[in-house]
């Protein structure tokens, strides 16, 4: 996928946009796409999945990332920068972030959603 046609993912979003990361020397890049598999059939209605391999993009070269892989999770009309989930994380784990995203595509405040978790749901989410 080129810079522009992840320019068109962005413009045309309307739901929930999970771009990620890969590149072919990631030892778990391929483990986290079963992980994606398993995730985006379940949010099908709202969630839509892209990867983007960095291996051939000379940018990602001059800026590279230091963990792989990176999500990007963009909210339609919800704000400009997304949310950025950097590395391996487990199914049940992203399972409730989207969940969580949803309710904010569903119209509620994205500090409200957050601020209701506990300290252990806080944990469990960022920490990984």
């Amino acid at each position: 996928m080129s810079i522009s046609e992840v320019k068109k993912e962005l413009k045309n979003n309307k739901g929930i946009l999970w771009a990620y990361l890969s590149k072919k020397d990631c030892p778990v890049c391929g483990d986290f796409s079963d992980v994606i598999n398993k995730i985006k059939s379940k949010h099908k209605k709202y969630l839509n999945v892209f990867e983007y391999k960095i291996d051939n993009d000379d940018g990602f070269k001059l800026f590279p990332h230091l963990v792989y892989p990176m999500s990007y999770f963009y909210i339609y009309g919800k704000q400009e920068f997304p949310f950025i989930r950097q590395g391996f994380v487990p199914a049940d784990i992203l399972d409730n972030e989207i969940l969580l995203f949803k309710r904010i595509l569903d119209g509620e405040d994205m500090n409200e959603v957050f601020n209701q978790l506990d300290d252990e749901d806080m944990n469990e989410l960022f920490n990984q």
